[in-house]
């Protein structure tokens, strides 16, 4: 047996499970060895419009464990952190499994990391307090750590696990209190010059005199926060707890305020799709966030309106992982990023 062998057993990555049949020359029987999968784990965080899921996955990728905890916005960093590590150490208490067999944890924010991965910028509802963020995040964990934008983990974890497994080349995007996008073109996921690329939230669509702090033109007038806004100042009733979505569609069938301010949110969704898809060409487009609750009536007219002014419609699917894509983005991103072992089937 191979010393390298011998340093897998005992750091547990491998295991024996039983002797081979000998050779028809005869000989020592072989030691038959299997991969364990849980020798070591990784980590997965996102937070998403106040709600805060932390995980942790096997070397396959499995997700062992997930909790998840309301958060009050906006917060700090340092809020952020203590959060996630007292999520996470209650997950590995749970499952008697030591921290130093986490390998490192991958955490989805808002907001645009700096070209260095260890700060965020724009990040609205997270006030950022160190410039090099990753580092504070690691000193207080005590494991290595990777801070990347929420979407783009949503857009890794659909390409991968979810609808984009047939596809290479898809447009993920989602509606929440932010707008943003992911891109993936030729199997490839595209970053940009400042890791900025898929922030549509900053597309002039809207009223460009309606901006808000940290955020774009068309998240302030069509995310989540906007457009609860706009229907209180118009006179509808609100319920600051639920998605907009819902209360639009269920409005407007009988309150025509609420069927016009629906087909302008519809319209602002048209205008954005037809941008990017008359640029980036994808064969899939994937609708999260307060997209992904359409009725089907409307997700139809969306894909009409598309339609009539693109020369090729993409298939446009809602998002089958749902809030399940951002993880999964985090748990194949730190597999990659921690180890050389686990599921890299298809590259970043």
């Amino acid at each position: 047996m191979s010393e390298l062998i011998k340093e897998m057993i005992n750091d547990g990555m491998v295991r024996e499970v039983g002797m081979g049949n000998s050779t028809s020359n005869g000989g020592r029987k072989p030691i038959l060895l299997e991969y364990n999968a849980q020798s070591h784990f990784v980590g997965g965080a996102i937070l998403q419009d106040g709600l805060l899921k932390v995980t942790l996955a096997d070397m396959d990728g499995n997700l062992i464990k997930t909790d998840s905890e309301s958060i009050q916005m906006p917060i700090s960093d340092n809020e952020i952190i203590t959060v996630v590590d007292s999520m996470l150490t209650k997950i590995i208490t749970s499952f008697s499994i030591s921290k130093n067999q986490i390998l490192g944890i991958v955490i989805g924010v808002p907001g645009i990391t700096t070209e260095t991965g260890e700060g965020i910028r724009y990040s609205p509802g997270v006030s950022w307090s160190d410039n090099d963020v990753v580092r504070v995040f690691e000193k207080q964990i005590g494991i290595p750590v990777v801070i990347d934008n929420d979407v783009n983990l949503m857009t890794l974890g659909e390409f991968h696990k979810g609808l984009g497994v047939s596809y290479q080349n898809t447009i993920y995007l989602f509606a929440g209190n932010g707008i943003g996008s992911g891109i993936i073109i030729d199997g490839e996921f595209i970053r940009g010059a400042h890791k900025a690329a898929g922030e549509i939230g900053y597309m002039l669509i809207g009223n460009t005199l309606n901006k808000n702090l940290d955020m774009g033109v068309f998240e302030s007038n069509y995310g989540t926060a906007g457009l609860l806004q706009r229907m209180e100042r118009l006179g509808l009733p609100v319920d600051y707890s639920k998605k907009a979505i819902f209360q639009l569609q269920r409005l407007s069938l009988k309150d025509s305020t609420a069927e016009e301010l629906l087909n302008e949110l519809l319209d602002s969704w048209t205008i954005a799709i037809v941008n990017l898809a008359s640029i980036l060409d994808p064969d899939l487009i994937i609708l999260s966030g307060e997209m992904s609750d359409l009725h089907d009536e409307y997700l139809e007219l969306l894909k009409r309106n598309i339609e009539r002014y693109i020369p090729k419609l993409p298939s446009i699917s809602l998002t089958t992982l749902g809030s399940k894509a951002g993880l999964y983005g985090a748990i194949h991103l730190a597999l990659g990023e921690f180890t050389q072992f686990g599921y890299q089937n298809r590259s970043l």
